[in-house]
């Protein structure tokens, strides 16, 4: 590490915005969050502490109590690194818990897959419906249905295992097992064979493939959220002094954090969402640099794990930037002056305007980007008038031509498109201005919601929002009204506020979970075989096991996670009726940067008679076949 480095770290530790001496007690914000990596067809959002909900916009950071909705004829996906979960057609999904160890999600109603492609030690993935809790053993992939018109979960495991609770019963189900759950939460269960892959699975199974052997992977750690993005949009290239860097695919005068939009994101505060397709991991981990006048991303050391040593996943944080403003900054753009930034570069120190812990500050920076001597430059950790301020600093990109990005106050406020509201200020006001962890902006409620109208349409049934679900690990208290908060933020300058400073504010209101009564597991049935309930827990009428059913041949699963896909296995359909699912569609890839679309599934169809026998040897399982009357087209 230069000098000129090393003082610029150790001058933006010494003035940190808050320390263990002004905060005793100091609760960090998860070291991760959500990616809603696709958005096809009408996807709503309702960000945590809001009521309204707006269009929902690719690579927004999806956290705690946060809301998605898939319209008819509608899909999303929401990424972690290293999972994947996908909501189909007239879909509701509530994301209950997100902290460094857990995803945890409620599903009010609609089809849903879960793609595990590593598990941490002590890391929960847990699903929530009206019925049962879900949770993930191990990596696999996951098929959740909760159907509101015969209160029933269906569960299938094509890979993996996992155990599902609630008041009865509780049933551990292994690969190859799909069961229905009904009677409220009574845990009665009726077991059927596996279907063969319909094109809701087959669909998935093409998303998975991208976690497959990507060669972001030999740079970037995999739980870098978005590193799945980088190989079709950008290629990889050595440089002698910054090692690998990723080069993206943009136009001649781009450059970083000025196409996007600012939103407000508890509890990170101002958050950057880029427009482009992959354009969240290099924007929330790693560093951009210039080289002869081309931007690459450098993502930092990539994680090595070791026997026997602790391993510090890379931490997100909500911009990588330094701000520019105070001090009658940018008076000619405006009522109220500008606020502006510069990306951080090669070895540069960053620190969050809200309140953290020094562990935090640590690796944050350490998993981000090449620093050296973090100790000592640790121990110099203080708080100074709970702001940071750094003087006579020159950042390595703000010598770069169109680094520095401006915007009038009000724009940043309001969530408003950067490219749009940019104006040109004086070089010179620049070259003199201060540099701070804090844009100093209060935000709007426009800002909570990415600068987007609310909307009425494309919303999800009332009801859906007020069902009760089951719970395995008690999830955390919904937060605090955004409106009720607007005066403390206005009192802090737009700083961020902690917990204890919203702890009696009102918050919105969401159905309590019921925690789950877990009993002994009924023994796991093979791929085929009617699962059969714990002792002295017998099913209830109406829907019997039958028993001696003559087990089908059972369907072999799909070929695992990081194994190369076979050219047997099925591909994705552009279009398919929802009532006949293709098991076997066309092997044509499709084209980079392209979605294949699935069939809509409805979310809410029909009920079938709960009596129907399952599916026997030598005839075409129920997905294959055409719908009786009353029967459901979609398991």
């Amino acid at each position: 590490m230069n000098n000129r480095v090393r003082s610029v770290f150790l001058m933006l530790f010494v003035a940190v915005v808050v320390c263990a001496v002004a905060m005793p007690v100091l609760a960090d914000p998860p070291g991760r969050a959500g990616r809603l990596s696709l958005a096809d067809g009408a996807v709503s959002f309702q960000p945590g502490g809001v009521d309204d909900w707006v269009t929902a916009t690719q690579n927004r950071p999806i956290t705690t109590s946060d809301r998605l909705w898939t319209d008819s004829g509608s899909h999303a996906e929401v990424t972690f690194g290293n999972l994947a979960v996908r909501q189909s057609s007239g879909t509701s999904l509530t994301f209950t818990n997100l902290d460094d160890n857990t995803t945890q999600v409620e599903l009010d109603q609609g089809l849903l897959w879960v793609h595990v492609n590593h598990l941490h030690d002590g890391e929960v993935v847990e699903v929530d419906t009206p019925n049962l809790a879900f949770t993930v053993n191990e990596p696999g992939d996951y098929r959740l249905r909760y159907d509101p018109n015969d209160d029933t979960t269906t569960v299938t495991v094509r890979r993996g295992s996992g155990q599902a609770v609630g008041q009865g019963p509780s049933y551990d189900l292994a690969a190859g097992q799909s069961i229905d759950f009904s009677n409220g939460q009574s845990m009665t269960a009726n077991a059927e064979q596996m279907p063969e892959p319909d094109s809701w699975d087959q669909w998935n199974m093409q998303r998975d493939r991208r976690y497959e052997h990507p060669v972001s992977a030999q740079y970037v750690s995999e739980d870098v959220v978005g590193y799945e993005d980088l190989d079709d949009n950008g290629s990889w290239a050595q440089n002698p002094q910054y090692g690998a860097i990723w080069v993206p695919r943009v136009a001649v005068g781009w450059a970083p954090y000025h196409t996007g939009h600012w939103a407000w994101v508890d509890p990170w505060g101002y958050t950057w969402v880029d427009d482009a397709p992959w354009g969240f991991a290099p924007f929330h981990y790693g560093r951009w640099v210039s080289v002869g006048g081309v931007w690459g991303w450098s993502p930092g050391p990539r994680p090595v794990v070791e026997v026997g040593v602790a391993y510090v996943r890379p931490v997100y944080a909500p911009a990588l930037v330094a701000f520019i403003g105070g001090g009658g900054f940018g008076v000619s753009v405006g009522v109220g002056g500008g606020v502006g930034w510069v990306p951080l570069g090669w070895g540069e120190p960053y620190y969050p305007s809200y309140h953290v812990s020094e562990a935090y500050v640590r690796n944050v920076n350490v998993t981000s980007t090449h620093i050296t001597n973090i100790t000592v430059v640790t121990n110099n950790y203080t708080t100074i008038n709970n702001t940071t301020v750094i003087n006579n600093v020159h950042y390595a990109n703000q010598s770069v031509a169109g680094a520095v990005t401006v915007v009038p106050r009000d724009a940043m406020a309001g969530g408003k498109p950067v490219a749009q509201a940019a104006v040109k200020v004086d070089p010179k006001e620049i070259a003199n201005a201060k540099f701070s962890s804090s844009a100093g902006v209060v935000p709007q409620k426009e800002a909570v919601l990415g600068g987007k109208a609310p909307v009425s349409q494309h919303t999800p049934p009332p009801a859906a929002l007020q069902r009760q679900v089951v719970s395995k690990n008690p999830p955390p208290a919904p937060p605090a009204k955004f409106e009720a908060k607007q005066q403390l933020l206005q009192k802090s300058g737009g700083r961020p506020l902690e917990a204890s400073e919203t702890k009696s504010l009102p918050t919105v209101q969401r159905p309590a979970p019921k925690a789950a009564a877990v009993k002994p597991a009924a023994p796991a049935p093979k791929p085929g075989v009617p699962a059969t309930p714990a002792k002295n827990n017998p099913p209830a009428p109406g829907k019997p096991i039958p028993a001696n059913t003559p087990a089908p041949k059972p369907t072999p699963a799909p070929t695992p996670a990081k194994e190369p896909a076979k050219a047997s296995e099925p591909k994705p359909m552009e279009t398919a009726p929802a009532s006949k699912p293709v098991a076997h569609p066309p092997a044509a890839e499709p084209k980079p940067n392209t979605v294949p679309h699935p069939p809509e599934k409805e979310a809410t169809p029909a009920a079938k008679p709960k009596t129907a026998p399952p599916a026997k040897e030598n005839k075409p399982s129920k997905e294959e076949k055409k719908p009786e009357k009353n029967e459901k087209p979609d398991r």
